[in-house]
């Protein structure tokens, strides 16, 4: 199952995608279009990291003694 926030997310990084893989071949370092989206694919990605890493650690009560 997954979050909204993970279901948004995952969204806009397919849109990203989809942008990269049609923009026309930039001048390296001199299109801010380009730069932006390279970025924006690369904060999406680690937010994304960070909701799994929070939805994998799970803290658990601690077991009642035997007695």
């Amino acid at each position: 199952m997954t979050s909204q926030t993970e279901q948004t997310t995952l969204l806009v990084l397919k849109r990203i995608h989809i942008q990269l893989a049609s923009y026309p071949t930039p001048v390296a370092g001199c299109d801010e279009q380009f730069n932006y989206l390279l970025s924006e694919r690369q904060r999406l990605t680690k937010g994304l990291s960070q909701i799994h890493d929070e939805i994998d650690f799970t803290p658990r009560a601690p077991e009642p003694p035997d007695g």
